[in-house]
């Protein structure tokens, strides 16, 4: 059985994410690095292909975010459902996502799935980690 907040917390990570995408997909860019800081924790990592650590912090989490889309032309991206896992203080988070973008003059086609580690800490829901795992590419 579900602990009493459990249905809360899901709620309240699923809106984290949906801030986050929704703040590179849709902007205004001159705001994503702040609405970002908003959902990172300050110790926030992300990894990429093979488990290779992109960037550490929250700024610099944010501002990757921001330099992918300045440096990207998104034509199509389409994330599937969230499925959430909540234990106590730490969340995990699972999504399968697919772009086309042009990136350097070059159009690109991936498909792969996002995972999300969250922390609730001062009782608020922290993105704390993500490890982004391309399955496909089409260059």
């Amino acid at each position: 059985m579900a602990s009493p907040g459990f249905y809360e917390d899901r709620q309240a990570i699923r809106k984290l994410i949906d801030t986050i995408n929704h703040a590179w997909l849709n902007g205004p860019l001159d705001q994503m690095e702040v609405t970002l800081g908003a959902c990172f924790h300050e110790n926030m990592i992300i990894k990429g292909p093979g488990l290779r650590e992109l960037c550490r912090g929250r700024t610099a989490c944010a501002r990757s975010y921001k330099e992918f889309v300045e440096q990207s032309n998104i034509l199509d991206c389409k994330l599937s459902h969230a499925e959430i896992d909540v234990a106590g203080n730490t969340a995990a988070a699972t999504y399968s996502w697919n772009m086309s973008y042009e990136m350097h003059g070059k159009r690109r086609r991936e498909s792969g799935e996002d995972f999300f580690v969250f922390t609730r800490d001062d009782g608020r829901w922290w993105a704390h980690w993500r490890v982004i795992l391309v399955t496909r590419e089409e260059k």
